[in-house]
């Protein structure tokens, strides 16, 4: 009488326990150590990171720091015989000691509130060309020795809802960076574009530019161009711009050539008015 059973040789192969075991335990080793690799490069990326940081803050502390040192010895010592003027060159280098100071302060604390998402956007309806253009001849004032250019193309409404603050900190850092990127005897060039569909800036320079494999990493809190070395600066501006457009729901966009310059658009689009970001 034949056998019920199917020959042995037809069987599926049945694995022992142990070298299932085997098997999966040796993949699930194998996932946790790349896991366990990966984690250990984003730590000594972030190490590496928080060292480039703590030396450049040292350093950009140390420079106004020491200004007002010597200043402040000099007036201690010599004041009496100095005449009016130098008395007065003094205490201004002094002020803009301390106001370089308050600035870097004042980029951390915003590049800790945004990372810890304790900004808030709260627009309101202004008269944007007007407001955009006192923007800049302020920043102008402030840069007598370099020349700013402003154009702008407006074909749609001029009221838009903007957070003054916010766009406020945005184009500070925009232009900084186009300010310090860039040699004293070139523009700076600004555009603003106004129709029915967005609200876009861009911020043009003649610099440096972005080394193009770093253009990635430009976003990065405390990331600095390897072609920035000998510019003070923590590496926040960009960082700090691309959370301040976020919370706004825009975005910032970057095209940058190493040797010819770098352009810098912040674009809000849709351009929404207070009526249309509280509903109908």
């Amino acid at each position: 009488m034949p056998s019920p059973f199917p020959p042995s040789s037809s069987l599926p192969s049945v694995h022992s326990s142990t070298e299932v075991d085997r098997r999966y335990g040796g993949e699930s080793q194998a996932k946790d150590h790349a896991a366990l690799s990966q984690l250990a490069a984003t730590a000594q990326s972030l190490e590496s990171l928080r060292q480039d940081f703590v030396a450049s803050a040292s350093h950009e502390f140390r420079t106004p720091l020491t200004v007002i040192a010597s200043s402040v010895g000099i007036l201690r010592d010599f004041g009496d015989s100095l005449d009016q003027e130098r008395r007065r060159l003094h205490f201004e280098r002094i002020q803009i000691a301390i106001q370089q100071i308050t600035q870097l302060l004042d980029d951390m604390l915003m590049a800790n509130a945004v990372t810890e998402e304790t900004v808030d956007c709260n627009p309101q309806e202004i008269d944007i060309v007007a407001w955009y253009g006192d923007f800049v001849s302020e920043l102008q004032q402030a840069n007598k020795d370099r020349k700013i250019r402003l154009s702008i193309d407006a074909t749609g409404p001029r009221i838009r809802a903007i957070d003054e603050a916010l766009v406020r900190q945005i184009l500070c850092n925009l232009f900084s960076n186009a300010l310090k990127y860039s040699p004293p005897d070139t523009c700076i060039s600004t555009v603003l574009t106004l129709d029915r569909t967005k609200l876009a800036i861009n911020v043009s320079d003649q610099g440096w530019g972005i080394p193009h494999q770093e253009q990635k990493q430009i976003f990065q809190p405390f990331f600095r161009g390897s072609n920035t070395g000998h510019v003070a600066g923590l590496g926040l501006g960009l960082s700090m711009a691309q959370a301040c457009a976020g919370k706004h729901a825009g975005v910032i966009r970057v095209d940058s050539a190493e040797g010819v310059g770098t352009n810098i658009c912040f674009e809000l689009s849709p351009p929404l008015t207070i009526r249309q970001l509280d509903g109908p």
